[in-house]
């Protein structure tokens, strides 16, 4: 949903700098920000089973050393 807000500068400059240093989206940001004002908990990502089993299989590939190290030609 969109929604237009008229934000004093400075806020708006604070809320884009918040954003900023933690590496996120301005929307996101304000989003949270709204959310810890009216005590609403935050959503909670999920992931399935498929998804659980692909991110384990990377990461017992970084944790082998088969990425992140050249192998000789």
């Amino acid at each position: 949903m969109t929604t237009r807000l008229d934000l004093p500068d400075d806020l708006l400059e604070e809320i884009q700098n918040l954003a900023s240093q933690q590496g996120r989206v301005f929307d996101e940001m304000v989003t949270d920000l709204l959310r810890k004002a009216l005590g609403t908990p935050f959503p909670v990502p999920t992931a399935d089973q498929t998804t659980v089993a692909a991110r384990r299989r990377i990461a017992e590939k970084f944790i082998s050393g088969e990425w992140g190290v050249e192998k000789p030609r």
